[in-house]
């Protein structure tokens, strides 16, 4: 039963049982930096059958914060409310769509937690994207803190085939800029300052089978 239990640790949870939680840096050397308010984290990964052959899967992360809470008011039933609505907005329909692409778009609102930084195909597919990051916490959309950028010549600033380059003999092909490609949601965490460990709030692909909210 037990090397049943490690294989399942090792192999389907990649071991990250046995590490220490990453957020750009180890976790617990970024939580002395500063106390700040609970993080919100959705994380999005392409379909592998929608992948092209010698490309890796696309990716996408979103995080917001809970401005009016802190470490110590933070609570588990208020983080289920917080997985139960996130389960409504992006877990319906084997899970919520975002089509990325070459287009930059931004939202920023930092009295109510957000600094949100988005690639997609559209600007009705951005829209649609912070609109349902809103709902979480019951937020309405201000016009006047969306903004958007783009590139006067995208296809040749960020090329559908990346380009390559000749490294030991063999031709790599370089990573490619800004792909426009559809990645689904997968789960969601939360950041809280103090706790050494990341908290899985919901969960549709059995990464984490101690998630607050899933679906079985």
């Amino acid at each position: 039963m037990l090397l049943k239990q490690n294989l399942y640790f090792l192999l389907l949870r990649k071991a990250q049982d046995y590490q220490a939680p990453f957020v750009g840096m180890p976790k617990g050397s970024l939580d002395p930096i500063r106390k700040y308010k609970p993080q919100i984290c959705l994380y999005f990964l392409q379909d592998s059958d929608d992948v092209e052959t010698g490309q890796t899967r696309v990716d996408g992360r979103i995080s917001f914060r809970l401005m009016d809470e802190d470490s110590e008011s933070i609570t588990k039933t208020k983080l289920t409310a917080l997985a139960n609505k996130i389960k409504t907005e992006f877990g319906v329909s084997n899970g919520y769509t975002w089509k990325k692409g070459k287009d930059y778009y931004s939202y920023t609102d930092k009295a109510k937690g957000y600094q949100l930084q988005i690639l997609a195909f559209s600007e009705s597919e951005a829209r649609q994207l912070i609109n349902k990051v809103l709902n979480i916490q019951g937020h309405t959309f201000q016009r006047k803190k969306f903004r958007k950028a783009y590139n006067d010549d995208p296809t040749e600033a960020y090329p559908i085939i990346p380009p390559t380059q000749n490294i030991l003999g063999e031709i790599v092909s370089e990573p490619a800029l800004r792909p426009v490609a559809t990645v689904r949601f997968q789960y969601a965490i939360a950041n809280v300052w103090g706790k050494p460990d990341l908290i899985p709030l919901y969960d549709r692909t059995f990464k984490y089978i101690n998630a607050l909210v899933t679906d079985f």
